[in-house]
């Protein structure tokens, strides 16, 4: 008896078990039913965004494992949760029509998605935010969040394939709700040195808010936004940059198509404050790399590459490529307080505190000032021979400056040296007193990188060429 009763048993947990894994095995299959006469012109999309159809293999722009995702056929909607993106999991889309039944694959992670590799060699938690681009107008490019092991648990793609997607961020605000940003190109600037489109607003859940441009004024036209930055104060309340591109005859009467920077803050439709460097042609005057006098299709002076607000009083820092200056900008008139670095420099810098083509400007909370100093100049033999100066070309480097801004004067420097060339791009985030986020700009070397103050690489992410990103962040948690 006892026998039977065991092989009974046995008998019972092995159906069970398999009623289990069948039913588990459904759970990563969808079952839609649509009444429809002509397959070939089925809707199908993902988190409201149309896929790519590769024959049956189906491309969204947009997937996280974060939350359940929607996923609609014909205007019929199933949720799933998604548990890992990887371009080798699929997820069976199964549509039965009148005559025939059809079964989709539904891929993770785009075919397409940039190929890199991370090493993680610290206790360090959390989540890197990253954008990457390759080569324009021939790879695609994605914003995403991965784990400190190499786990994308978010990424959005541009609808159109091979544009680009660029410098995704958090943004927590003053009442805790959660934003994120990232840049979507629309457009290209002259000599494609940046790129122009709109900022995607999104909410805790990745769902689209806003899209936002520079809107019309007096001065100019409404502007497609820059992708270099934009801070996001409150829903509807931003600041961020665009370019008024005027032709402009020169005093030796050739013309130039001169790109100008407007900075703008905007709040629910209003203009709060519209800076527009062609009211200040001092800074074509300050400027390293094309210049007016010596460009004459593209003359993009200053080349606005980072803005910050200074919590001490509540004006806007801003780092110009172009110049190799930083500069500070009262918010409610927009008047230049002071110059910072290259040749419009209004301070005593030591020789060891100079920097070039700096990126990713602002303050920490002790209230010195750092930045990703590429100290790599992009110049011509024409700009080198124009300014009469050689530059030395130097590894990137962490550089912290003590300012006193009353007496116009440098107190102290800190330099951390990052061992790797960048000539374009870059950015640094201050994790502790002895650990750093870098994003490695144009450097063939890496992506990101996680260091202490030694230089001592504690997590590393590398692209696959010619993958490359502009800045990277790292949050604890993305709630």
């Amino acid at each position: 008896m006892n026998k039977i009763l065991i092989i009974g048993l046995f008998i019972f947990l092995f159906f069970a078990s398999l009623l289990f894994t069948v039913n588990k095995r459904s759970l990563n299959s969808l079952f839609f039913e649509v009444p429809a006469f002509s397959y070939e012109e089925i809707s199908i999309s993902v988190e409201n965004e149309p896929v790519i159809k590769e024959g049956n293999i189906l491309i969204p722009i947009t997937l996280t494992t974060t939350r359940p995702v929607t996923i609609t056929v014909a205007g019929t909607t199933h949720q799933v949760k998604i548990d890992r993106l990887a371009k080798d999991y699929f997820l069976p889309v199964n549509i039965a029509f009148k005559d025939k039944k059809i079964q989709y694959l539904l891929q993770t992670l785009p075919k397409y998605f940039p190929n890199f590799s991370t090493h993680n060699s610290s206790d360090q938690k959390g989540f890197v935010f990253i954008s990457m681009h390759g080569l324009a107008l021939t790879d695609p490019s994605y914003s995403f969040i991965s784990d400190m092991d190499g786990h994308v648990v978010f990424y959005r793609g541009h609808p159109k394939i091979r544009q680009s997607m660029f410098h995704l961020k958090k943004v927590t605000l003053l009442n805790g709700k959660i934003r994120y940003i990232t840049h979507v190109q629309d457009g290209w600037g002259l000599d494609k040195s940046y790129i122009v489109g709109y900022h995607l607003i999104m909410d805790e859940n990745f769902h689209e808010l806003d899209r936002v441009k520079l809107l019309k004024t007096d001065k100019h036209d409404a502007l497609l936004a820059d992708e270099h930055d934009i801070l996001m104060l409150d829903d509807g309340h931003y600041i961020l940059i665009g370019q008024d591109i005027i032709e402009t005859i020169l005093p030796d009467n050739n013309k130039s198509l001169i790109t100008h920077q407007v900075i703008q803050e905007q709040k629910n439709g209003k203009v709060l404050l519209d800076w527009d460097s062609k009211d200040y042609p001092e800074l074509q005057k300050a400027c390293y790399e094309k210049c007016p006098e010596l460009h004459s299709y593209n003359a993009d002076y200053i080349h606005v590459n980072s803005l910050f607000i200074d919590p001490t009083d509540d004006n806007l820092i801003v780092s110009s490529a172009s110049g190799y200056f930083i500069m500070k900008l009262d918010r409610k008139n927009g008047n230049i307080l002071w110059i910072l670095g290259g040749k419009a420099n209004q301070f005593q810098i030591p020789k060891e505190a100079e920097f070039v083509r700096q990126h990713s400007v602002h303050r920490l909370d002790d209230g010195r000032l750092i930045m990703f100093d590429n100290h790599f100049p992009s110049l011509s033999k024409l700009e080198m021979q124009y300014h009469n100066r050689l530059f030395n070309y130097q590894p990137a480097q962490i550089l912290i400056l003590d300012l006193d801004e009353k007496n116009k004067s440098v107190r102290s420097f800190e330099k951390i040296p990052l061992n790797f060339l960048a000539r374009y791009m870059g950015s640094v985030q201050k994790l502790s007193d002895n650990r750093w986020l870098i994003g490695c700009g144009s450097s063939n070397t890496c992506t990101a990188r996680m260091i202490d103050r030694s230089g001592h690489i504690l997590w590393n992410m590398k692209a696959a060429p010619p993958y490359k990103m502009f800045r990277a962040y790292w949050y604890e948690s993305l709630k």
